[in-house]
C-alpha cells in the first residue's frame, strides 16, 4: 500500500463530504482501515492538524498544476465570475478559467473562491480578480470576461484594465472584453413574463416555504 496514495485519498474523502478534519483521529474509522490492512492504520494522519496540513499540500500541488497549463495555453485566458452571499452572509466570488490547452482542447478549471471585504463595488471585485491574475501569472494573456447584468462588473473590468496598465501590462477596450450571461438573462425574462415588474419585491417578501405554486393559487 502506498501511503501517499491513501493519505491523498483520506483528504478526498473529507473535503468532498465535509467531514471534521478530526474525523481521523476517531477510533472507529481508525479500526476500518485497520481491518483492511492492519500496516495502513500506522500511515493515516495522526490528528486533526496533520489533516489540515495534506489539504494544503495538495491544494498547492494542484494549484502548480493548473498554473503550469495556464502557462502553456494555446489562446487567451478567458475568465467568468459571480459573487454571492454565502449562508453565513460572507460574499464570494468564484472566479473560473477558460482556455484552449497545449493539446488544443477546450479547458475550464475553477480557479478561485475568494471573499470579498467591504462593498460589492466594481473596484472590490476587480481587486480580488485581478489579485487572482497575478497569482496565476495570466495577466499578459488574459482576454475576455463573462458576468451577469450587474453594472458593478462594468466597473469591475474598468477597474482591472487600470490595474494592468498601471503594472505595466497591455490594456484592452473594457466593453469590447465585456460579455452578459445568456442563462442570467434569460432568468431575468422568464421572471418578468412570469410576475410582471414587481418580480424583485415578490422575491423579497416570500417566505420560507412558499413556492411557486403558493401564487399561482392566489
Amino acid at each position: 500500500m502506498d501511503p501517499h496514495v491513501l493519505r491523498k485519498l483520506i483528504v478526498e474523502w473529507v473535503i468532498d463530504r465535509r467531514h471534521s478534519f478530526n474525523e481521523i483521529e476517531a477510533e472507529s474509522f481508525r479500526k476500518i482501515i485497520s481491518y483492511i490492512d492492519i500496516a495502513a492504520e500506522s500511515k493515516l494522519p495522526k490528528s486533526g492538524k496533520t489533516l489540515r496540513s495534506d489539504i494544503l499540500h495538495y491544494f498547492h500541488e494542484a494549484k502548480s498544476t493548473v498554473i503550469e497549463q495556464l502557462s502553456m495555453a494555446r489562446s487567451k485566458i478567458h475568465l467568468r465570475f459571480d459573487l454571492w452571499t454565502a449562508p453565513n452572509y460572507t460574499p464570494m466570488l468564484a472566479i473560473t478559467g477558460h482556455w484552449t490547452g497545449h493539446d488544443y482542447t477546450a479547458k475550464t478549471s475553477l480557479l478561485a473562491i475568494r471573499e470579498i471585504s467591504g462593498a460589492h463595488a466594481g473596484e472590490n471585485i476587480g481587486h480580488t480578480v485581478y489579485e487572482m491574475m497575478k497569482e496565476f501569472g495570466i495577466c499578459a494573456k488574459i482576454g475576455y470576461f463573462m458576468g451577469d447584468n450587474a453594472s458593478n462588473n462594468d466597473t469591475t473590468i474598468q477597474s482591472i484594465n487600470r490595474r494592468l496598465q498601471e503594472d505595466g501590462f497591455d490594456g484592452f477596450e473594457w466593453e469590447e472584453r465585456r460579455l452578459r450571461c445568456w442563462g442570467h438573462i434569460m432568468n431575468l425574462v422568464v421572471k418578468a413574463l412570469l410576475f410582471g415588474p414587481n418580480v424583485f419585491k415578490l422575491e423579497k417578501e416570500r417566505r420560507d416555504g412558499e413556492d411557486i405554486t403558493t401564487y399561482e393559487r392566489q
